[in-house]
């Protein structure tokens, strides 16, 4: 498309959008008139209006990278032998660009540079730009995706586009910048070290003066200890609330009064009426990684809970560090053979079993609704209890607070997906953004078996006849497992302790 005039490329789009049209008028002439009624007709236009969104924001991106590649052509360095001048070109040529695409898109000059550097990273992510461009993606999840692989060669970057490809429509925003994370982990385990190494050395505080007499204070600093420290609050917050503490706040309100109270050492005046504070429940994080990993044979991402992917050597350091001062526990998680499925957890140490609840908590790191990429906050009946459904593990997931209400309202419902072709099973290709239509309106859902397994995922159908599902993640992420053997890391020599703990486990799975 770079080489397209502007007449091709802009009839293209009106083909597209006008697509785009016709498939939501014809979703609509099979919608009832109780759909209709609901609302059905609103849902599609807003929906059909974002698709062609992100087509206009995939020929504004192509356009800029055509210009771009134009003007390094009439504005080549006179030598293209001499380095220097090579370099003093592509840059006089990357503020020449920024500087028309700020003219003409109205905007500051930060904006056309992150619109600039977007444009020129999608050339090596062309399964993400074609996503883009046919609609189906939102540009902030191609720029999600691309910040994650800034730092690989563009060979690395295309492989991550390539096992990205096929599942990126069905992942949130935050769900694709944790796959293409985890991906150029391990593609790159050393690299990652490295560069997780570098940037604890920049961790820092920054204060914000906003409007109205506040202001923001932002803590930038390693991921376990931030992600432990907002557990923390979490726990002090529902603490508050079981024991009466709020005081007409809500839970923002007190995790804010938390926070501060705790910087500035004042531990016994967090609440307004004046009363004394209650003991602090320890702070806990949560290391999912293989066996492996954890005894030094591989260099496999980890995932820290409440964070996403991180590199395998950080992992062992965490846990390490944590053992020294006896603060480390290990809790076996059981998956399927192939790991894409957590099936059980190891029990020891109206609700759900501690033993399933831990097993849902590790499975869903964010709210199972589609599209919400809230932290979970509730452990929620997939169907609800008043419905039917049981406290079992196929009935079990993991849902922010909101969602957990939105689902008891009239006109909701949400069923499992199960892996045996159930009711509540979606096909294939209606997993993900795109809505499908049910033909009883209003129709209670079928009942489920109980099965020890975590559901496949979830379908949700709303009050004007759509239906929306998504699939969980396994311990992997969505995309392609990859095992990494052990590599020569920041600290990759393993003790003979190690290797022997390594050779065990590689025994017990043979």
């Amino acid at each position: 498309m770079f080489d397209g005039h502007p007449a091709p490329l802009l009839a293209d789009l009106l083909s597209r959008a006008g697509q785009v049209v016709v498939d939501a008028q014809s979703r609509l002439a099979d919608a009832s008139a109780a759909d209709l009624a609901a609302g059905a007709q609103e849902v599609e236009v807003i929906a059909a209006c974002e698709r062609v969104r992100h087509m206009v924001d995939a020929l504004q991106l192509d356009s800029i990278a055509a210009l771009d590649a134009r003007r390094r052509i009439t504005h080549a360095a006179a030598d293209p032998t001499d380095p220097v001048a090579v370099d003093r070109a592509s840059r006089a040529v990357e503020r020449s660009v920024r500087a028309e695409v700020s003219m003409a898109r109205g905007v500051s000059t930060e904006a056309a540079q992150r619109s600039h550097d977007l444009a020129r990273a999608l050339r090596d992510h062309p399964r993400t730009r074609d996503l883009l461009t046919s609609g189906v993606i939102s540009t902030a999840v191609a720029r999600a995706v691309c910040r994650e692989t800034s730092a690989l060669p563009p060979i690395l970057r295309r492989t991550v586009d390539a096992d990205l490809g096929g599942v990126l429509p069905d992942l949130t925003l935050r769900e694709a910048g944790g796959e293409a994370r985890r991906i150029a982990l391990a593609l790159d385990p050393e690299g990652a070290e490295v560069r997780a190494e570098r940037a604890r050395a920049k961790r820092s505080v920054r204060l914000r003066r906003n409007a109205d007499a506040m202001a923001t204070l932002s803590v930038y600093g390693p991921a376990e200890q931030v992600v432990a420290a907002w557990n923390h609050l979490a726990r002090r917050t529902l603490t508050d609330q079981a024991t009466g503490r709020a005081a007409g706040r809500g839970s923002r309100q007190i995790t804010c009064d938390l926070a501060l109270a705790a910087l500035r050492a004042d531990r016994d005046s967090v609440a307004p009426s004046g009363s004394p504070g209650v003991s602090s429940p320890s702070a806990e994080i949560g290391l999912l990684m293989r066996p492996e990993v954890l005894f030094g044979a591989e260099d496999t991402p980890a995932v820290l809970e409440g964070y996403g992917p991180i590199p395998a050597g950080l992992a062992r350091r965490i846990a390490t560090d944590a053992a020294e001062v006896e603060q480390a526990w290990v809790r076996r998680l059981f998956t399927t053979p192939t790991g894409d499925r957590v099936t059980g957890v190891d029990s020891r140490r109206r609700r759900f079993p501690a033993g399933l609840a831990r097993m849902v908590r590790a499975a869903d790191d964010t709210c199972l609704r589609p599209s919400c990429d809230e932290q979970v906050r509730d452990l929620d009946h997939l169907q609800s209890h008043a419905r039917g459904g049981t406290s079992t593990a196929d009935n079990a997931g993991g849902a922010c607070q909101s969602d957990n209400l939105v689902k008891e309202m009239r006109g909701w419902s949400v069923t499992p997906i199960t892996g045996d072709g159930a009711p509540g099973r979606a096909d294939d290709g209606a997993i993900g953004s795109d809505s499908v239509r049910e033909t009883s309106a209003g129709a209670s859902p079928a009942p489920q078996t109980s099965d020890p397994r975590l559901a496949e995922g979830v379908r949700w159908r709303t009050p004007t006849g759509h239906t929306y599902a998504t699939r969980r993640a396994g311990p992997a992420g969505r995309g392609p497992a990859r095992t990494v053997p052990r590599g020569r890391g920041v600290h990759a020599s393993a003790s003979p302790l190690e290797a022997h703990l390594a050779h065990l486990v590689g025994r017990l799975r043979q």
